[in-house]
């Protein structure tokens, strides 16, 4: 971080932020000028007290956060890659329409391997386990195994285990749902817009003749009908650049969480201009003013990455990486191959198997290229957004990285603005965050 301290101005407001302690506070000229004389001066005897313990809070916090965490060779989160395979061709797929290059389909030996080497290398009294593909409701009967034998494992370890899973939706029926829900498994369905042209371009279907769009229209129906919160994808691209008012319809229908995600693609056409920017901005704002609706009629809903920092800044806890990939996560393949995550499962990224383990070496020179990112040092959001996921560092087009650090530094003032106004006018409403 080039200062210790930052100032910006968002919808009338002024603020100071010191990103290390993560205090956040109103300001003006005033305040600005005594901040930025104790911070060049700080023995200066006209600076109050308070502020000068305040400044002496930020440097020691920065100190000890700039003491590189080491990494932990346990396991306490997991993706599952149960079939490389997807009924989906969409345009900007990672995953080169779900297969990773691949074809191989995970069975329920396969399954048992997977899940009695993560519990042979589990430590800490929770784990994470997210059921992926491809596109996973295409291998249900191993689906439901996993949940089973997860369970099982962790009753005997007198653990907790949380189930979570992405699926483009399609093939929701009452009795995989059931089956999800007696597993308490969060559940996200993929949809880009409420536009079906703009929804149908991005995300078609492999056999070229239905409508995802249609499709969802009647699985969302049967999805919202079980009272239980459930959680929507938008992935960004410059064909959906009006995401505002999808999210909004998401939460209008009844979903609870809406996540949001910029395309990772080096293909031309999904490379976001300059231009774009004061666009998307403009969409950020309109949904932050819902959001902020939400909290005024006591609606409780959540938004990554909007909100989803909220409790991490109340009780001042930094984010030092982005996820906990090579830090606690690992992914596995069909074929019981170890991976970073789900979207670096590619041959050059293999990190060992469930048969041999890891390979230290390759573990090690991962770790090192995945903790280098001299734009994330003196970045003021560093420790709001945790900095660039390891599958973004790969992306060799640099434009794409400074726009999404761009619009990763106004969601941060968004997600600052949105604490300071609970905190300010709605402090009861709190609570949802941080249960």
């Amino acid at each position: 971080m080039s200062g210790f301290y930052k100032t910006f101005k968002i919808w009338g407001k002024s603020f100071i932020f010191l990103p290390s302690s993560m205090i956040l506070f109103e300001s003006n000229k005033d305040i600005e000028k005594m901040v930025k004389c104790a911070f060049e001066h700080p023995d200066e005897k006209s600076i109050p007290h308070n502020v000068k313990q305040l400044i002496n809070i930020e440097k020691n916090t920065r100190k000890c956060l700039e003491q590189s965490k080491p990494f932990d060779d346990f396991i306490n989160s997991i993706q599952i890659n149960m079939i490389n395979a997807c009924n989906m061709r969409c345009k900007y797929c990672f995953a080169d329409g779900g297969s990773h290059h691949k074809n191989s389909v995970m069975d329920e030996k396969q399954a048992k391997r997977v899940i009695d080497y993560v519990f042979e290398h589990i430590e800490g009294n929770l784990l994470s386990v997210v059921i992926i593909g491809g596109e996973p409701m295409l291998n249900m009967p191993v689906f439901e195994y996993i949940l089973h034998y997860c369970k099982k494992k962790a009753l005997e370890k007198n653990i907790s285990v949380r189930f979570a899973t992405t699926t483009n939706g399609t093939l929701f029926d009452v009795s995989n749902l059931q089956l999800l829900d007696s597993y308490n498994v969060m559940t996200m369905i993929s949809q880009d817009s409420c536009d079906k042209n703009i929804n149908d371009y991005l995300r078609c279907m492999a056999n070229g003749r239905q409508s995802q769009y249609e499709i969802l229209q009647r699985k969302k129906q049967l999805l919202l009908s079980q009272q239980k919160k459930r959680a929507a994808h938008i992935t960004i691209t410059p064909f959906n650049k009006n995401f505002a008012q999808t999210a909004i319809s998401f939460y209008e229908e009844g979903f609870y969480h809406v996540h949001l995600d910029f395309v990772k693609s080096e293909v031309a056409e999904f490379l976001f201009a300059e231009t774009d920017i004061a666009i998307i901005k403009e969409q950020l704002e309109i949904l932050s003013r819902y959001i902020i609706e939400c909290i005024d009629k006591n609606k409780i809903i959540n938004c990554h990455p909007l909100t989803d920092d909220i409790k991490r800044i109340h009780n001042r806890i930094p984010r030092t990486r982005k996820c906990n990939v090579l830090d606690g996560l690992y992914a596995f393949s069909p074929e019981g191959n170890i991976y970073p995550c789900d979207v670096l499962m590619y041959d050059e990224y293999e990190l060992g198997n469930i048969y041999t383990g890891m390979d230290e070496n390759r573990l090690i020179k991962m770790r090192e290229k995945f903790g280098k990112s001299e734009e994330c040092a003196n970045c003021w959001a560093r420790y709001i957004c945790g900095g660039k996921c390891f599958a973004e560092m790969q992306d060799s087009i640099k434009a794409n990285q400074k726009f999404i650090c761009i619009m990763r530094q106004y969601m941060a003032e968004i997600t600052l603005y949105i604490y300071d106004y609970i905190q300010t006018n709605k402090p009861e409403y709190l609570d949802n965050y941080l249960k």
